[in-house]
């Protein structure tokens, strides 16, 4: 019997390219090989395949805080054009999903059916979407496959492997989505947590990520500030004024640094300093490194090196 007793609904395939990858097609999926997955059927875009994703998991029976938490963070993401992966599942994923493609944003859908059915059929809305806004839905499932237990397994299987990262709005303790967010932070996905009641069940599993280490999300800008970070992604909008050029000449003249590291120095938000690097880097005056750090132009050290009595006044 299906776990929220909804009976599966078949996608009109009208509007929307079909696939089916396998580990010899450039396009499957490294970490999906490795995983063992040696099929995987598609429906819609499949460049979303190439990009990053920010899965969103959480409670299909939520309450109003996931279900917030969740409209948060599709929408947050979709301002900053980064992918949600989800399962589409009732509750918190439905609403993340439905947020990213009112916002404008695309979404990965990864389905424990076939790509082709639509479940549970209360996400039939974002099913059909998806296929209209340039996103993809996927599944390891061959087409018109109805749920079972061991193609859900596969399916967080999956969200855990194309996860760049992941974040739990809510969750019980040794819940599903518990798990998944453990095989995705083994995986190498950063996770974040969003906290809750200590008297809530439903925020015992996501509590207890918070002692294992995930990133806080306990505000919109916290979790903007973790996307623009995670994802070299542009802040939406500019919330404070740029940071003087000075602060930054005086704190990457040391040493090379994190965009969150140089806003402890400044004491400047994190927001702050983002806006601040993008526009100097595309001034020519830092430059980003392969590991994510920001350092001086040879021509920025050149004008340190020739006023650095000038430096106080910049």
């Amino acid at each position: 019997m299906m776990a929220d007793r909804e009976t599966p609904r078949r996608l009109v395939s009208v509007g929307a390219r079909r696939y089916r990858l396998t580990p010899a097609d450039a396009r499957f999926p490294e970490a999906l090989a490795d995983q063992g997955i040696t099929e995987l059927f598609c429906v819609g875009n499949l460049s979303v395949l190439k990009e990053p994703t920010l899965a969103v998991a959480g409670s299909r029976r939520a309450t109003p805080y996931g279900i917030a938490a969740s409209e948060i963070a599709g929408r947050v993401a979709a301002e900053c054009d980064v992918v949600v992966l989800t399962s589409a599942a009732a509750g918190c994923e439905h609403a993340a999903a439905r947020s990213a493609l009112d916002g404008g944003g695309r979404v990965l859908i990864v389905s424990g059916c076939g790509a082709d059915v639509a479940y549970p059929k209360s996400s039939l809305d974002v099913f059909e979407d998806a296929k209209a806004s340039g996103s993809l839905i996927v599944s390891a499932e061959r087409w018109g496959s109805l749920p079972k237990p061991e193609a859900f397994v596969r399916k967080s299987e999956i969200i855990a492997c194309l996860a760049s990262s992941l974040l739990v709005a809510e969750a019980c303790d040794r819940s599903s989505t518990i798990r998944t967010a453990r095989l995705a932070r083994a995986k190498g996905a950063n996770v974040y947590a969003v906290p809750g009641s200590i008297f809530s069940t439903n925020s015992a599993g996501t509590n207890c990520l918070l002692q294992e280490g995930a990133y806080p999300i306990a505000s919109e800008r916290d979790l903007m500030e973790r996307i623009a970070l995670d994802f070299d992604a542009t802040p939406p909008q500019a919330e404070e004024a740029k940071t003087p050029l000075g602060a930054v000449l005086q704190a990457l003249s040391a040493m090379p640094m994190r965009p969150d590291d140089l806003a402890e120095k400044a004491d400047v938000s994190v927001l702050t300093m983002l806006r601040t690097i993008l526009d100097y880097e595309e001034a020519g005056i830092v430059q980003r490194m392969m590991d994510g750090r920001y350092s001086l132009t040879p021509a920025s050290y050149e004008r340190l090196r020739s006023h650095a009595d000038e430096l106080s006044l910049i």
